[in-house]
């Protein structure tokens, strides 16, 4: 498998090892070859195989990091979750329910006079 078809990028000698052994894929023999939970992170979240969608609305996905909440691919653009752990999927999940009936309020503030004015013709 070469390097540009996993998307890494190799910038220091502990990741070039972590990249030659068969199991890189392990965070923890990842561990073993020097790499801090921080390094993971950040390499991680430097493959590009691990972000889905388009740029502006990047989806990350990463068992290996960590974190739940990452930078954007640019982070002048905020943050997003990581969709691989359960905690990710719940704040995904919860700020969509939370949209949702922030709109269904809106929506039914502004039509409640009409709804009204209808039902008293």
């Amino acid at each position: 498998m070469m390097l540009y078809e996993i998307g890494w990028v190799m910038n220091d000698v502990a990741t070039s090892a972590a990249l030659n052994n068969p199991a890189a894929g392990d965070t923890h023999v990842m561990a073993e070859n020097g790499l801090s939970q921080q390094e993971i992170n950040r390499l991680e979240w430097e493959n590009p195989m691990n972000w889905g969608g388009p740029k502006g609305l990047a989806v990350y996905f990463s068992k290996r990091d960590s974190r739940i909440w990452v930078p954007q691919r640019k982070p002048s653009l905020g943050w997003t979750v990581n969709l691989a752990h359960t905690g990710g999927v719940l704040w995904f999940v919860g700020i969509c329910v939370a949209v949702i009936f922030f709109l269904t309020l809106v929506t039914g503030w502004m039509f409640s006079d009409t709804l009204v004015k209808m039902l008293m013709m």
